[in-house]
């Protein structure tokens, strides 16, 4: 937040989240190309590979050459960051995601989205033991309970950034000074202007998206 100015784009599944190109190396390059430096990715831990890939189904038999965090870290330049969606157990796989970026010297570049409240304090503790991670975000997106509720509590323990789906949004009626929200996913004109008039701070979009026929800017 403190060095990407104005509102923030976060490119969903690197940038193609609809397409073939969803959680590939080729998209995160595409969208740097066209400006983006922070990139969603959703990981998955398979026979102890951590690989880029969004479920529920399984993935197919690994193949060399596609995406894991290893090659994703060594391929992420060094002004970006990306924002993970961890798919397979948050402790296990996120243990594991951390390490590989501590060997690679990346970990500062990480961003851990965190799902529920237990999550917090290992967050925490894997802070502790890496000072150099960036602070978390919040998301309400696996959340049974409301998004006020989710954003006050968010709030009270200094988490600046909560993030929940944009079909959510109606329901989010009180909103704690402070708190930036984020949102996904945003994928046409419309859900871009929706996000705009409601004033978020950031959206999850495809790096693809041009709304400027409309007279709004996706910058």
């Amino acid at each position: 937040m403190s060095v990407t100015p104005g509102s923030i784009r976060i490119a969903h599944a690197l940038g193609e989240a609809t397409g073939d190109g969803a959680n590939t190396l080729p998209a995160m390059s595409r969208a740097h190309t066209l400006g983006f430096r922070i990139f969603e990715v959703d990981l998955s831990l398979d026979a102890g590979i951590v690989r880029c890939h969004h479920g529920p189904e399984s993935p197919a038999p690994w193949q060399s050459g596609e995406c894991r965090l290893e090659n994703l870290l060594d391929a992420l330049p060094s002004d970006s960051w990306l924002v993970l969606d961890i798919k397979t157990d948050f402790r296990t796989t996120g243990a594991e995601v951390l390490e590989i970026a501590r060997l690679k010297g990346k970990a500062r570049q990480l961003v851990f989205q965190l799902y529920r409240p237990a999550q917090l304090a290992l967050f925490n503790a894997w802070q502790n033991a890496s000072p150099e991670l960036p602070g978390p975000l919040i998301t309400a997106y696996r959340s049974y309970r409301s998004v006020n509720h989710v954003a006050r509590h968010a709030a009270r323990v200094g988490v600046p950034v909560l993030t929940m789906p944009i079909q959510r949004l109606a329901a989010y009626t009180v909103r704690p000074p402070g708190l930036n929200l984020y949102v996904h996913p945003v994928h046409d004109c419309r859900a871009w202007v929706q996000a705009s008039a409601l004033h978020v701070q950031g959206a999850y979009v495809l790096s693809s998206l041009d709304c400027r026929g409309m007279g709004v800017t996706t910058e």
